[in-house]
């Protein structure tokens, strides 16, 4: 059919195409509602990761101890073609790469079961190996700054863990909130070598004194009339106090608390990362992480007003900022 007579069918059924191109709008306009946008197309191959963390060990340990065995585990699985790993101290990663078109969910679970499998060969000290969370390279789509002039590192964190991230990790299509910065809380216990010979105690007696009052343990059952009720121990202190009250040695020499012979300090774990914002101090940086195959435009929206959202609940004095989202990148793409 030629041009000439294309046009001249057009003209002559013009609401017939008048109508098919409405038809045409309206579809566009449709899918356009429910396309996922973001900056870049996501070229990440299927892969599942498998982590392990190792306290404690050599990157030779964690080869030979941890390594191994996973990979061992995983070489038979159908539709995989890679395998690659990196032993480092104290933690392990597995790669596992699978032919493209596989379903990312059902590798998952192929991955999990062999995973379980190579359990049994892995030491119990050695850690437990994970699944990574369904992300990608791409997946890096929010992140904010926890600071404060008032409060401690370790006190930061225990802030964001119980205040911010359980919300954002709550938002439809993200998969994780990574931290780095802050500080593991703990508290931190001096003994006094001085104190420990005036008491005649050894360290160890201390040591198995403190194991001992931290264990949740069954007190039996009491009756009463025709009722019975469990008796359990719960010790779980959260201030130096609560700790020095516990008793190290009960004796006819009489009672040797904690406090008597230790200090207890509240602290934070060693830290192996920290954060920084333009040059004025420490704060908790966060990482909002996307699922794969979500909406970057639509998370990032959601993530921000509930960033907005928790402003309002935070103590005072701490701040929560966020120092980048992908959706101006998104929109100006």
């Amino acid at each position: 059919m030629t041009l000439d007579a294309i046009i001249e069918a057009s003209v002559r059924n013009r609401y017939l195409v008048l109508l098919a191109t409405m038809l045409g709008i309206v579809g566009g306009l449709f899918a356009l509602d429910r396309m996922t946008f973001d900056a870049f197309p996501d070229l990440t191959n299927v892969q599942v990761q498998v982590l392990t963390t190792a306290p404690g060990m050599g990157s030779g340990e964690v080869e030979l101890l941890v390594t191994l065995p996973i990979e061992r585990s995983l070489g038979g699985l159908a539709g995989v073609t890679a395998l690659r790993s990196v032993s480092r101290p104290g933690v392990s990663s597995v790669s596992v790469v699978f032919e493209d078109g596989t379903d990312l969910w059902r590798a998952r679970q192929m991955v999990k079961e062999q995973v379980d499998v190579a359990r049994g060969a892995i030491p119990a000290d050695a850690g437990t190996p994970e699944l990574a969370p369904p992300t990608t390279g791409l997946g890096e789509v929010f992140q904010v700054t926890l600071a404060s002039d008032d409060h401690a590192p370790w006190d930061l964190y225990r802030i964001f863990e119980r205040d911010v991230a359980p919300r954002m990790r709550a938002v439809d299509g993200v998969v994780e909130v990574n931290a780095w910065g802050g500080g593991v809380p703990q508290l931190d216990v001096v003994a006094d070598p001085y104190a420990l010979v005036a008491h005649d105690l050894a360290w160890s007696e201390v040591r198995d004194a403190l194991e001992g009052a931290l264990a949740i343990t069954s007190g039996g059952d009491v009756e009463s009339g025709s009722e019975r009720a469990s008796v359990r121990a719960v010790s779980n202190p959260t201030r130096p106090e609560e700790l020095e009250a516990i008793v190290v040695r009960a004796d006819p020499r009489g009672v040797v608390l904690l406090g008597d012979v230790a200090r207890v300090e509240p602290a934070g774990a060693i830290t192996v990362g920290l954060g920084t914002a333009d040059g004025e101090g420490e704060v908790l940086f966060a990482m909002v992480q996307l699922l794969a195959g979500a909406d970057a435009l639509s998370v990032v929206r959601d993530v921000r007003a509930t960033v907005d959202d928790i402003r309002e609940t935070l103590p005072d004095h701490v701040r929560l900022e966020p120092i980048y989202d992908r959706e101006k990148l998104v929109g100006n793409t």
